[in-house]
């Protein structure tokens, strides 16, 4: 409940800050779930030992700048021993009286801390201190040292005055009226957080229609009780959009990321990091949706403002070189992709120390570009890493531990290792679908290449019965062009083609191709693996020329983006191999099973 207690701490928060230059609390992320980890499992640092500490942070401009102890207390008009000795004993405890967890613990009001922070000024012995003998002693003494004092007040009033009385007086005006503004807006804050968070419970099973329930009431009350802040509510639109995100709710994360970007461009200009933060996310929601030329101009101007407004070394750099090397993957522009991943290991290992997430992830991402052109000894042992760092940094069962099992099961997969892909398969598909729901995006990808899986073991009405299901939740949850749909298409259509099922498969692989010839920049090899496809299913139903041309068509693309011995390749020859014997063109047929044999693999 909101009370007096919810003052107290809010401006507990702002006193933090004011007296010490830190926020109480650090956050790994921006998401509800580790804001809500943190604030209730972790207790914030003593204000006179948190001075000492080195961190980044972000400037009211959007700038990264290293707050050092001598940046602290020069701005304190100190040095690090003196501010340290002025915070420690009553400062250190009042201050950590109002950010107790249980409120009862707290100040009964604002008044109450009022009280304790005028005792504190006067010299009195305050309520969060432990009252004890030595205690009361040793403030009656500092209090009655009269002559020392009034000296050094004297001397101290005298050289203030000539030097700028006036200054002080409008600088104490403004520090008071900022310090009511940010107390109410941090108290604001702490409200809508609290609401978004409190029904974001994960052991409730239908926490997916809760939390957006709560998430839309949220959207509302920003719009209507925040007109007056801008700034929050550009912060609480982009929380929105990550949040909406991270649930598969695609279509309401939109409007929230781009209402963001407004604001932020408003409040801080074209090119701010704020700004490029927001374009980041709406990139990797537009990529998502298989909207690639929109999510190529995000994330490449995010990247670009990051590197003239950060330091070369920024988290934020790095994060958004990763996110642009998805879209470069996804359209197929290899050399830059790996760059980019590179790149942003590079910025990871140099700023980070030991396991951190953020490496795990970009090595996940490394190794499904390495695995999709063939590279499958340096990929593994990448995917291997990003497993290990996972399961330590977040254990079994969170989403990022899942995804990185789900990459390793991958490449497993296309090496042949079958058994140990189909166990990592479905562990991880259990575990999403217990997080997320069947209905996510990332659920309905999973569960088609599991499908996937067990078609090439050859265990096919498994297979038709996993994939089967896959597509009717992509047909009743994604839209009719989106990437997972033509994914879970194609593979039916391939596990319905070794069944024998030829009319129904031509449909089903007809309609993969022609999402990703809608959604693809032309000859890409996604688009021919499905022209591959298509020309094998009509080779079985004796279509041969037709089945020729799809099958020539999509070897050339493959020949021209892997070589002769790429797995997709040598497939294709196969299926060519295949087709002019059941054709009975014994020129082509050996001609095409001379390649395939160069290929170095047994047809």
């Amino acid at each position: 409940p909101i009370t007096t207690a919810s003052d107290v701490y809010s401006l507990g928060v702002l006193l933090y800050e004011l007296l010490t230059g830190h926020r109480p609390y650090c956050f790994k992320t921006r998401t509800p779930h580790e804001i809500e980890r943190v604030i209730c499992e972790q207790e914030p640092d003593k204000p006179s030992l948190v001075i000492n500490k080195t961190e980044e942070v972000e400037t009211e401009e959007g700038k990264t700048v290293v707050l050092t102890p001598d940046k602290v207390s020069k701005t304190r008009e100190g040095h690090p021993e003196k501010l340290k000795r002025q915070l420690a004993g009553d400062l250190d405890n009042i201050i950590l009286m109002t950010l107790k967890k249980e409120p009862q613990r707290r100040y009964g009001s604002v008044q109450q801390l009022i009280e304790d922070i005028q005792r504190h000024i006067k010299g009195l012995p305050v309520m969060a201190q432990k009252d004890t003998w030595r205690y009361r002693t040793s403030k009656f003494v500092r209090r009655h040292k009269v002559g020392v004092f009034m000296t050094l007040v004297m001397v101290f009033l005298i050289l203030v005055s000539f030097i700028s009385i006036s200054r002080q007086a409008k600088i104490a005006a403004m520090q008071r009226d900022r310090a009511r503004l940010e107390a109410r807006k941090a108290s604001q804050l702490s409200n809508f957080l609290k609401d978004m968070l409190s029904s974001a419970d994960p052991n409730n099973v239908d926490r997916n229609i809760t939390v957006a329930e709560v998430l839309k009431r949220t959207s509302r009350r920003i719009e209507t009780q925040l007109a007056d802040q801008p700034e929050f509510q550009a912060e609480l639109y982009h929380i929105l959009g990550v949040t909406y995100r991270n649930l598969g709710l695609n279509d309401e994360a939109e409007p929230a990321l781009r209402k963001a970007i407004e604001l932020r461009k408003n409040l801080f200009g074209q090119k701010n990091i704020r700004v490029a933060e927001s374009l980041r996310e709406l990139g990797l929601l537009l990529l998502d949706k298989g909207e690639y030329k929109e999510a190529e101009n995000c994330l490449r101007s995010a990247v670009n403002m990051y590197r003239q407004l950060s330091p070369i070394d920024s988290l934020g750099l790095a994060e958004s070189l990763d996110a642009l090397g998805v879209y470069l993957k996804d359209v197929d522009k290899i050399t830059e992709a790996e760059k980019m991943y590179r790149e942003a290991l590079a910025i990871y290992h140099k700023t980070l120390h030991g396991d951190d997430a953020r490496i795990a992830r970009v090595l996940n991402n490394l190794g499904v570009l390495l695995g999709t052109y063939g590279n499958f000894k340096e990929a593994e042992p990448l995917h291997r890493e990003a497993v290990r760092i996972m399961r330590k940094v977040y254990g079994d069962e969170h989403p990022e531990t899942i995804y990185a099992i789900y990459n390793l099961a991958g490449v497993l997969d296309v090496q042949g290792n079958y058994e140990e892909s189909e166990k990592l398969f479905r562990e991880s598909l259990e575990m999403r679908i217990k997080l997320l729901g069947e209905h996510h995006p990332l659920v309905i990808m999973h569960m088609t290449t599991l499908a996937n899986t067990q078609w090439l073991k050859k265990d096919l009405a498994t297979a038709e019965k996993t994939a089967r299901r896959a597509l009717n939740l992509a047909l009743s949850n994604l839209n009719k062009n989106h990437p997972i749909t033509a994914y879970a298409q194609l593979v039916f259509g391939q596990i319905l083609t070794d069944e024998g099922k030829l009319i129904e498969a031509r449909f089903h692989i007809q309609e993969a191709l022609r999402i990703r010839r809608k959604i693809l920049p032309a000859n890409h090899w996604l688009i021919a693996s499905v022209e591959s496809s298509l020309g094998y299913c009509l080779f079985k139903l004796k279509r041969y020329q037709e089945a020729e041309s799809l099958l020539l068509k999509s070897l050339n693309t493959f020949q021209k983006k892997f070589g002769n011995k790429h797995e997709k390749t040598v497939l294709t020859l196969r299926r060519l191999v295949e087709l002019y014997k059941g054709w009975g063109k014994t020129e082509q047929l050996k001609k095409y099973q001379a390649l395939l044999n160069n290929s170095n693999e047994v047809p």
